[in-house]
């Protein structure tokens, strides 16, 4: 008989050690890392789309000293990829949707 009330003694116990803990632990979040700017060397320029087919095109230029991986932001969609950008090189990013909006091009 006196087993099952250390029992109940322990899990209470237990129960109020966890509860304590939870209350005390501070709430975890992970903080988005921001990104820098890409340079002025990347040129960029945004041509939006027919309103038949909504979206935009970001036209990049590489016209720095060297090689660059960039990512276009897109608020209210997703973001492209990380590119890599040999000098001199060129690349379109397209978004197709009704929300995005282009935000900035960053180095990634």
């Amino acid at each position: 008989m006196h087993l099952p009330a250390k029992f109940a003694t322990a899990a209470a116990a237990t129960a109020a050690l966890t509860m304590g803990l939870t209350a005390v632990a501070p709430a975890a979040s992970a903080a988005p890392a921001t990104a820098s700017s890409a340079p002025a060397c990347i040129s960029r320029t945004v041509i939006e789309s027919d309103p038949s087919d909504p979206g935009f095109d970001v036209y990049l230029y590489n016209g720095c000293s060297g090689a660059r991986y960039v990512q276009v932001i897109i608020d209210y969609g997703p973001d492209s990829g990380c590119y890599y950008m040999p000098k001199g090189s060129s690349r379109t990013v397209s978004y197709r949707g009704l929300l995005g909006v282009y935000n900035s091009t960053v180095l990634c």
